[in-house]
């Protein structure tokens, strides 16, 4: 079997089955064929308003609009996925430039959808919301009844819509681009930045000090730029956030996710109270490595190995082997990405570093990967694959304006799938290894849960300083970004005050407090791991979670699996569980002194 993939594998992206190439004539025609659909759709319901109070016509609209091609929206896809793989392509980022300019148009034409249907009368809107042939809308149409309060004039949303590139969008991908073309010189080799920072962890320690200072280097002198960047599209942020009358920083992205705001804010402050837990974490960690003070390039730094080095080719099949016990589908969706080059593995200069699966409705998902053969790169491939099966359970099952899912449910996803491989992985281990990979399993808890409501916690105060202060220089971020960082990790670390400039390449303090949706998955979906370990939950009713898609809330439909997130207690056990994960690791460390 594994002979037989190899044979078939491609580990660089073909997206021939998008179109041929940047010159595919296909391209403008679907572009234009978007453009021609919309400005269609617009103008007859425009002139034909009846769906405003007919719950058939209402139904009439839905439908049609789904059936939109700008619903798979192909041309953005190829071409966004195309920049992130080579940034320095003046080709691509020109033509995704203009299309994107374009698609903002194509957005002008069908925002009165969302619009209208927010001014619909109260009364109206619980006749609609009772309606049989509307049933399969009702949690969508909810959700805009309720948000409509967010919502600006036409005019207004058209003038922020436009505006929204040049102020934010464009500083984003420039800064990224920026941030890609970075090479440091390592072993005689120029080594792309991404492919570096993924490195550090796999390295002995002294290699490891010499690649985060090298790193550090380079960041610095691209610093400027990223405080004009963070200047820029906070700021772009803070207009909006006045405009439509949002309290905090983050109640459009709690709103955008779906979420209760309690029970958001009820999570970060928990997590942020039991920082104790990775103090105590990494206090063990130090112990284990027999140092007494850490640096920051050993916090995911290994203390073994299970296996020197996981090739793609490895990886694919032990993971592939996991998943199958879960769902033999899933070992049938992921054979077929890597033979199908619907996944781009390796590092290489002028692709953008992280990990990411990505689809549009009814075609299959893409994966981005920075496999760097490590054990972290064999469970990013783990955490990937997830995102890519939670996308093929809800668009087999939901419809367009349906499948598309709260980032929220997508962590929950991703993480569960890590838990099934780990386990599967963990049974065939010997008593040392299980050592290392229960340390691994536990670093990359804190990680997804104490180190993202850190990184939340930095965005909320840089928001406030810039809105209070008006500008922040890139020294008072990386401090804030520092101050964070030492909060959860502990006095075990010794800090330099040029640490803090990890802020410059984590894109997540671009995507304003998407991190917590990392925390909120991570502990839910090992909430349900354990109840799918112990026969609690079958794995098809794990599944009716991932078909759910949109269709309901995060809320709701972890509740129809017998989990509340609105009951405090429950994010409580799940942090008691990475802390019984800690025990755990203690005790074998004990047993194995005595051997």
């Amino acid at each position: 079997m594994k002979k037989d993939i190899k044979k078939k594998i491609k580990t660089e992206w073909d997206l021939s089955h998008l179109y041929s190439s940047l010159t595919d004539p296909k391209l403008e025609k679907d572009m234009q064929l978007i453009e021609k659909t919309a400005i269609a759709f617009e103008k007859k319901y425009t002139k034909n308003t009846a769906y405003l109070k007919d719950s058939k016509k209402m139904l009439q609209l839905l439908k049609e609009f789904e059936g939109l091609p700008l619903m798979v929206n192909k041309p953005l896809y190829y071409l966004n996925n195309r920049a992130q793989v080579n940034s320095s392509d003046s080709d691509v980022a020109a033509k995704l430039a203009q299309y994107t300019n374009r698609e903002t148009a194509v957005g002008e034409n069908t925002r009165f959808v969302r619009l209208s249907i927010g001014k619909i009368a109260v009364k109206i809107q619980k006749n609609f919301l009772k309606s049989p042939e509307l049933k399969t809308y009702h949690y969508m149409l909810s959700q805009i009844f309720k948000n409509a309060k967010y919502n600006l004039s036409e005019k207004e949303e058209t003038i922020l819509g436009r505006v929204q590139e040049p102020a934010s969008d464009m500083w984003e991908r420039g800064f990224g681009k920026m941030l890609a073309s970075q090479v440091i010189r390592y072993k005689g080799k120029d080594v792309p930045i991404s492919e570096a920072l993924g490195l550090i962890a796999e390295k002995p320690k002294k290699e490891r000090l010499t690649l985060h200072t090298k790193i550090t280097d380079a960041l610095l002198t691209i610093a400027p730029v990223a405080e004009m960047e963070i200047n820029a599209i906070y700021a772009f942020k803070k207009i909006d956030d006045e405009l439509r009358g949002a309290k905090t920083p983050y109640e459009q992205t709690v709103v955008k996710y779906e979420n209760d705001m309690k029970v958001v804010e009820s999570l970060v402050d928990l997590v942020t109270k039991r920082y104790d837990i990775s103090k105590r974490f990494y206090k063990l960690k130090a112990k284990i490595l027999g140092q007494k003070k850490l640096h920051i390039s050993d916090r995911a730094a290994p203390i073994g190995s299970v296996k020197q080095t996981y090739s793609f080719e490895e990886s694919l099949a032990r993971v592939g082997d996991a998943f199958e016990l879960f769902d033999p589908q899933c070992k049938k969706w992921l054979d077929n990405y890597a033979t199908e080059g619907l996944i781009d593995v390796f590092p290489k200069k002028g692709k953008r570093g992280g990990a990411y699966s990505w689809t549009i409705y009814g075609i299959s998902p893409l994966t981005f990967l920075n496999h760097t053969n490590g054990f972290r790169s064999v469970m990013t491939l783990a955490h990937e694959a997830g995102h890519a099966f939670h996308s093929e359970y809800a668009n087999r099952a939901q419809t367009p304006l349906n499948a598309g899912y709260s980032f929220a449910t997508a962590e929950t996803a991703s993480t569960f799938f890590e838990n099934v491989f780990f386990d599967k992985l963990y049974a065939e281990l010997s008593p040392k290894e299980k050592i290392v990979a229960l340390h691994d399993r536990i670093s990359d808890s804190v990680a997804t849960v104490f180190r993202q409501i850190s990184f939340f916690n930095i965005e909320k105060e840089l928001h406030g300083r810039v809105r209070e202060e008006g500008h922040v220089t890139h020294g008072d971020i990386a401090g804030v970004a520092l101050k964070h960082l030492k909060a959860y990790t502990g006095p075990v670390f010794d800090y330099d005050k040029t640490d803090g400039y990890y802020f410059t390449y984590v894109p997540h303090f671009r995507y304003f407090f998407y991190v917590y949706s990392y925390a909120y998955g991570g502990i839910i979906s090992r909430a349900l791991y354990e109840k799918y370990k112990s026969g609690e939950l079958s794995a098809e009713q794990i599944k009716e979670i991932f078909k759910a898609g949109g269709s309901k809330s995060p809320e709701d439909i972890f509740k129809s699996v017998g989990i509340d997130t609105r009951n405090p207690k429950f994010f409580e056990s799940g942090l008691k569980a990475i802390e019984n994960d800690i025990l755990e690791l203690e005790k074998l460390m004990k047993e194995q002194k005595k051997k």
